[in-house]
């Protein structure tokens, strides 16, 4: 049941996030050609929000057994399954190792976005996130 709820939700906020986004895009259409005035926070915005939405895509795609499998056919049955195992959590370890070493980078110079300035730590943070959700999926699966 909470499974569900999460799938649900994942989606959910993935279409908001969606639909935000093509609506960002099409306001700035908008002013651009019709307006003659380009709105500046809007490339900046759907450019992060993107970035969120590849990173929890990524999970959703997951979920459904549509994402990318680690496949090691040269081992016997046992043996592939921990080669499996081990190749995905090194993968994890790696990423979220990179992700949260880039957002304390990031907390430590301020660095802040161009236009918003809003903390680039808030971008960067959908990678470490995603990854460490994403982990204990692939895992309670197996």
């Amino acid at each position: 049941m909470c499974r569900m709820k999460n799938k649900n939700l994942l989606e959910f906020l993935l279409i908001i996030f969606l639909a935000f986004t093509v609506a960002l895009v099409s306001v700035q259409i908008f002013s651009r050609y019709i307006l003659h005035s380009s709105l500046s926070y809007t490339d900046e915005l759907v450019r992060y929000m993107f970035i969120w939405i590849v990173f929890w895509g990524i999970v959703f795609a997951q979920e459904h057994g549509e994402h990318i499998a680690f496949e090691f056919s040269l081992f016997s049955g046992r043996i592939q399954k921990r080669l499996r195992q081990w190749s995905i959590t090194i993968y994890f370890v790696i990423f979220f190792y990179l992700g949260v070493k880039l957002v304390i980078f990031q907390i430590e110079t301020a660095q802040r976005s161009a236009v918003l300035r809003m903390p680039m730590f808030i971008v960067t943070a959908a990678l470490p996130l995603s990854v460490v959700y994403l982990f204990f999926r692939v895992m309670r699966k197996r």
